[in-house]
């Protein structure tokens, strides 16, 4: 402690030398003013700043709401999307890489479910009307949760099976 008074000592010591004792006092007492209003930047204020500015990803829900849709294919959508973010929809990474790759389309750089709904909602909405409020109600009324396993079983079987032919 007494090494670190005695360089703030030394600190303010070159700093009246340089600037002047009523400077200095003026600087510090618009400092203290700032802090009282709440201005002042603290380390944990700077923490706080960068937290928040930070870009955060869309849930599944906000990236639906950027879509301009008709309002059958939004209920449909929006339920699904309702069902993918309590996962009953897709409810693993295995499961939402099979929907895609089932379809077409590229699973490359898909990491994580919030980061491939984008990927999701695209094919979703690629499909008609009906195909959507179809696959809407094949995933609430019972099909199984996890595709992606069921999905990978069948097919090693059958590349078994063509192997033995």
């Amino acid at each position: 402690m007494a090494k670190s008074k005695s360089a703030l000592r030394d600190i303010l010591t070159a700093l009246v030398d340089h600037w002047g004792g009523d400077n200095i006092r003026r600087e510090l007492e618009r400092l203290a003013d700032r802090r009282e209003e709440g201005g002042a930047e603290t380390p944990a204020r700077r923490k706080e700043a960068t937290a928040t500015q930070r870009r955060r990803r869309p849930t599944p829900s906000e990236v639906l709401r950027r879509y301009q849709l008709p309002d059958r294919i939004r209920e449909d959508a929006a339920e699904l999307t309702a069902m993918y973010e309590a996962k009953t929809f897709l409810p693993t990474i295995a499961d939402v890489k099979h929907f895609l790759e089932a379809r077409g389309r590229s699973i490359s750089g898909v990491k994580n479910r919030d980061q491939a709904f984008v990927r999701i909602v695209d094919v979703v909405l690629s499909l008609p009307p009906d195909a959507i409020r179809q696959l809407r109600n094949s995933a609430s009324h019972g099909v199984p949760a996890r595709l992606g396993p069921i999905s990978d079983a069948m097919s090693s079987a059958g590349d078994r099976l063509r192997a033995k032919g």
